[in-house]
């Protein structure tokens, strides 16, 4: 696999092609039968909660819904490789210090991330830049002067932007 400067990936079958790198992908857990829906299905599950919770925090609930769909895909028994978990996939440390005593109740791991994403928009001012700290942590952020320079960070910024303006839109034409 490759990743060229757009994001875009590339595959080959070709161990020695240049410039790619072996590649595996995670298995795939299964979900448990109550979440066993299309992703989109387990968003509308979520949204009376995003929408509450957000506003409890003077945010955009299509901001909110971004992020717990480019960090979950809307699962809230996610498990991240580093140890995320939940629909906002927080770190343990995190969560706790957002007073998140179970990740994985949704309306906690919600509430708790979107405390959490407030904290950092506080903190630097831009959206682009809180993202970011949500991903890579306010200490890359810091260190770098802006975005970090790792990939999964800028993707992680893009994407969050791109779903953000679509929901937004998307409930604007309701």
């Amino acid at each position: 696999m490759w990743t060229d400067a757009g994001g875009k990936m590339h595959f080959s079958d070709n161990p020695r092609h240049a410039g790619f790198a072996a590649w595996r992908p995670e298995p795939i857990r299964p979900l448990p039968a109550r979440h066993d829906r299309s992703w989109l299905d387990r968003s509308w599950t979520w949204d009376r909660y995003i929408e509450r919770v957000a506003r409890e925090h003077h945010l955009s609930p299509a901001l909110v819904k971004a992020v717990i769909h480019v960090e979950s895909g809307f699962d809230p028994d996610a498990l991240s490789r580093q140890g995320a978990r939940g629909l906002m996939q927080l770190m343990p440390a995190t969560g706790l210090a957002m007073g998140v005593r179970d990740p994985y109740d949704p309306l906690q791991n919600i509430r708790g991330g979107t405390r959490y994403l407030k904290r950092m928009m506080q903190r630097f001012g831009r959206l682009d830049l809180a993202l970011a700290a949500y991903n890579a942590g306010p200490t890359a952020v810091v260190d770098h002067g802006g975005i970090p320079p790792y990939r999964e960070t800028r993707g992680y910024v893009r994407s969050v932007m791109a779903l953000y303006r679509r929901y937004r839109d998307d409930g604007r034409r309701q």
